[in-house]
């Protein structure tokens, strides 16, 4: 089976098992119903990557789950029990309790626990599905455990007839959540701890304390029973004590990007939706700014549901911007492409044109990173047009040199060099280092493509001192890498080692993965090191790089593995190597990969004496280059 089909099959199972119509998930994924339909009719098979994340997230489950051709065990997936396909649902019908007689024994659930858990199982059934499955999934996590998932799930009816100062107590540190200290809650509490102590040791049943460095600590007994605990607090009172924990974390000046996010939760649970909308967005600007991409990406997908909830259209695109850089800095281009593409579409609505310029520019970088070069040049076409209105000069100098960078791609020599010199000449005037120093780089690699080897190593080494200048260490580890081709191609192999080993550890330092794992691969090639041992490197270095869908490095880290195998006496592992670079360049319309590949395909089967291929794979090469006394860098 296909496996959209898969995918949509679960996806409707899950549907029906949620009472959810097709109208009602497109609504939740923010995608069209006729659209979602035709998805899982299997009448389309192109849904973005993004759109099976939403998918996922607003059915409860996995993508991987979905694409499970697997149905779910009831040890494995307690919600299961919810998915037998009748018109009621496992809750209304008799069977119930047989079923999860059926699942305790399946379980291996002792005999003496199982009372409790019919009692308790027969009390959350009408609270909803997500806290049944929750409340077995517990039971199966903690039969092995002295405390009896039932019978802490029996007791929560008893926290309602609680005296109200416990209630409040127990409510309070509820809604700090799993950790918080027994300060804390007397804080929003506005009373001594010794009381809140006092009173929280009452309730072991619901709660347990414990001693860390910095005091007591409240914890839980399960997630699901917090949350079962939460959901009987009145909406009042949790309002009152998410805005006195939001108040709380203001006054004592609690400014990291992670408490910022803990207080824009609590300003979004009090109803402060604008105040927690800002302060969302600067956490998420926190975490950015010191690399935590994952967090930040999290919490500017909860500010950019805020900023919908509040109808705030300016901020909803700002915020889609960021959210496409940090899908960048992630390597999901799909995504990162997607939420560009959205926030161009509002801000061009709003006549907002520098920020519809900004965003096509990303746009371009993001399509020239997934190897889509006509898409990344149709929109630096668009952006240098509306540019002709902004009339930003320094704007206009960044579009020049990405066009030139992307006209290499192509092999489009005279072009690249036009626009190059164009932009070099705008930055020069502007007296913009930084800018400059960018450039100079990207003239350095021309002249690299070109074989002009001492024009190149004049243009990388001013690019390299002007990144130094600058304090640069990403520029200058990437003008490193450069140079050590540069060296490789004029025979210089110890100049080129010092060179790749100075760039993948500036790249290491500034967190510049790709460049890491490049510098890496060449070398891997050019140090002396067990053969062995080498070849399991740069196939990790194969795999990382494909994951991250750098094609430049991948390619050429196949181009090395397929070296180092024929080093190896293992020609048919090289050419199968080679063979995949081929296929890959040929796919993504690789030009300047898929010469690197042919050349090194001719070369393996010169080697191996197959001199058919040979002259198969010349006759392509020179086609390629359309110049046959042109010379490509070879390994």
């Amino acid at each position: 089976m296909k496996s959209i089909e898969v995918f949509a099959r679960n996806v409707k199972r899950q549907l029906g098992q949620k009472r959810m119509r097709i109208k009602d998930l497109a609504e939740l994924v923010e995608v069209s119903d006729s659209y979602l339909s035709l998805v899982l009719s299997g009448a389309r098979d192109n849904l973005n990557d993004m759109y099976k994340d939403r998918i996922a997230a607003a059915l409860g489950t996995s993508v991987s789950q979905l694409y499970s051709e697997s149905p779910p065990s009831l040890l494995s997936d307690p919600d299961h029990l919810l998915s037998l396909e009748n018109g009621d649902g496992l809750w209304g019908r008799k069977c119930e309790m047989d079923t999860l007689e059926d699942w305790m024994a399946c379980a291996g659930l002792p005999q003496e626990r199982r009372v409790s858990v019919y009692r308790a199982f027969g009390r959350l059934k009408d609270e909803g599905a997500h806290l049944v499955a929750s409340f077995l999934s517990d039971v199966v996590r903690g039969w092995s455990e002295e405390a009896d998932p039932g019978s802490q799930y029996l007791a929560l009816d008893g926290a309602e007839s609680l005296p109200d100062s416990l209630k409040r107590a127990l409510a309070a540190a509820v809604v700090l959540g799993e950790g918080c200290h027994t300060s804390e809650v007397a804080g929003i509490l506005d009373v001594d701890e010794a009381e809140v102590v006092s009173s929280l040791g009452q309730m072991e049943t619901w709660c347990q304390l414990n001693i860390d460095g910095e005091g007591l600590v409240v914890n839980f007994p399960s997630p699901s029973i917090r949350r079962s605990l939460y959901r009987r607090i009145s909406a009042d009172m949790r309002k009152e004590f998410h805005h006195k924990a939001a108040l709380r974390l203001e006054q004592f000046g609690k400014t990291t990007w992670q408490e910022q996010g803990e207080r824009a939760t609590h300003l979004w649970h009090a109803g402060q939706m604008e105040s927690a909308l800002l302060t969302m967005e600067e956490a998420g600007d926190g975490a950015f700014r010191e690399h935590f991409y994952r967090s930040a990406l999290t919490l500017y997908g909860q500010a950019l549901a805020l900023a919908r909830a509040t109808k705030t259209a300016a901020v909803v695109a700002d915020i889609g911007y960021k959210l496409s850089l940090t899908c960048g800095q992630l390597e999901q281009w799909d995504q990162a492409i997607e939420h560009a593409e959205q926030a161009r579409l509002r801000f061009a609505a709003h006549a907002d044109t520098e920020s519809e310029i900004i965003c096509l520019n990303l746009l371009a970088s993001l399509y020239s990173r997934a190897y889509q070069l006509e898409d990344s040049l149709a929109a630096l076409e668009k952006a240098l047009v509306l540019n002709e209105r902004a009339r930003d000069e320094q704007l206009r100098c960044r579009l020049l040199h990405n066009q030139a960078v992307i006209q290499m791609l192509q092999g489009n020599w005279d072009a690249a060099q036009e626009q190059m010199y164009q932009a070099l000449l705008s930055a020069e005037r502007q007296v913009h280092e930084h800018l400059v120093a960018d450039i100079m780089l990207s003239v350095g690699w021309l002249k690299l493509e070109q074989r002009d080897m001492d024009a190149a190593l004049t243009r990388l080494h001013r690019a390299l001192a002007l990144a130094r200048d600058a304090g640069n260490e990403r520029l200058m580890g990437r003008c490193q890498y450069y140079l050590g081709h540069t060296w490789l191609a004029k025979g210089q192999t110890q100049k080129a080692i010092k060179a790749f080993k100075e760039s993948k550890r500036l790249a290491q330092e500034v967190n510049d993965l790709r460049f890491a794992l490049r510098s890496g691969v060449e070398l891997a090639w050019l140090d002396e090191g067990t053969l062995p041992a080498t070849i399991e490197d740069v196939r990790g270095a194969v795999r990382q790089l494909g994951e991250m869908r750098d094609y430049d490095g991948l390619i050429r880290a196949l181009a090395v593995l397929s070296r180092l195998f024929l080093g190896s006496y293992n020609t048919q592992e090289g050419l199968a190597a080679i063979g995949r670079a081929v296929e890959l360049a040929e796919h993504r319309g690789h030009w300047r990969g898929l010469v690197l590949a042919v050349q090194e395909y001719v070369d393996i089967c010169t080697l191996r004496g197959d001199e058919e291929r040979v002259t198969i794979f010349s006759r392509r090469l020179k086609q390629l280059l359309k110049d046959e006394g042109r010379v490509y860098p070879s390994m």
